[in-house]
């Protein structure tokens, strides 16, 4: 679970935190979130994942002090999407409503149905953005609506680099923006609770997205070409490296464990890992051209060098019986009918 900062409004007002900021806190606790109090008129400390802006803060401390955060943020505070820019028009009072037409979304997710959703047990004040998409950022991922006025916008997200209401600056990290006020945190309805959860899960998926084409603890890799690897070149728990046709090998030269190097193509001798050895595996097995390990020497446990021709031992010397001739002056027309053979010794 994560860390988050939960801002609110700062205790030299007259009221300091508020009874929702402590249902707001109390909701996130019970997800298993380690909650960390932030007046709205410091400066973001760090040492935590996100932040969440309860709707109770003064709008334009939040604005100042977190508009170029480089955390992600969820704001409750309508006051607060305006002045950051990420809204074309200042909070609009939508009236006394209680449900919500929603999106498909991550946010969303396992709510059914979308329509007439009830996010608070009793009627209370709605705000929000009024006039129509235009009035929210080209790249907003509009996913609630006032039940009753598509116009009216109750709550979106911004990607990370997403375009601001400007058209210019990007958002430096992942945004969520839920009109949520503070009468309402103790009255949200099990959908109300779900909308604010998700949307902080959210924030935190942006930080965990994993390097295409890991898959940590699956299969993915096996039984690829040329054997490549998870970006942090280790095969735990995985088949990495499995069956490959050259028998390649991760970046630390090893595949403990697993089937790593074995049935490489006939005539391929896959390379060596770092020291010369596989051992406890089937690595270097029935290769038909007999490779041998960096230094020449089979490394325990496997059939390394079997029928190498490297590192061939000559036989023992040993007498052999030679023909010697040696030529003399009127050899032609004297040479021996018959050779006779002698010994040497070499």
């Amino acid at each position: 679970m994560a860390t988050i900062g939960l801002v609110h409004r700062n205790d030299d007002t007259s009221t300091g935190i508020t009874a929702g900021d402590l249902a707001v806190e109390s909701l996130l606790q019970g997800a298993g979130h380690t909650v960390v109090r932030i007046e709205d008129n410091v400066s973001p400390p760090g040492g935590v994942d996100c932040y969440v802006i309860t709707e109770a803060v003064t709008a334009d401390l939040p604005a100042t002090q977190y508009a170029q955060q480089t955390l992600p943020f969820l704001s409750m505070d309508i006051g607060t999407w305006d002045n950051m820019g990420y809204a074309a028009v200042p909070n609009s009072n939508g009236g006394s409503y209680r449900f919500f037409d929603l999106e498909e979304h991550e946010i969303t997710a396992g709510i059914s149905p979308l329509n007439d959703v009830e996010v608070r047990s009793t009627n209370g004040g709605t705000w929000g953005v009024a006039g129509g998409d235009s009035n929210v950022p080209a790249s907003a991922e509009i996913f609630a609506r006032k039940g009753d006025d598509a116009n009216h916008i109750m709550g979106y997200a911004v990607p990370a680099g997403g375009v601001l209401q400007d058209g210019v600056s990007t958002a430096p990290a992942r945004r969520v923006f839920l009109a949520y006020i503070d009468n309402w945190y103790e009255l949200l309805t099990e959908a109300g609770q779900t909308l604010l959860l998700q949307s902080v899960e959210w924030l935190l998926g942006g930080a965990e997205e994993p390097p295409e084409g890991t898959s940590e603890g699956s299969t993915a890799w096996a039984g690829t070409s040329i054997g490549a690897r998870d970006s942090d070149a280790s095969a735990a728990g995985t088949a990495v490296f499995t069956g490959t046709s050259a028998g390649a090998r991760d970046s630390a030269g090893t595949g403990t464990g697993s089937a790593a190097w074995a049935g490489s193509a006939e005539g391929e001798a896959p390379a060596p890992d770092a020291e010369g050895a596989a051992a406890g595996t089937v690595a270097w097995a029935a290769i038909p051209v007999g490779a041998r390990d960096s230094d020449g020497v089979a490394a325990t446990g496997v059939v390394t060098v079997s029928g190498s021709v490297s590192g061939f031992t000559p036989p023992e010397p040993r007498d052999i019986e030679v023909s010697v001739f040696k030529p003399f002056i009127g050899w032609e027309a004297n040479r021996p009918t018959a050779r006779r053979p002698q010994v040497v010794k070499r």
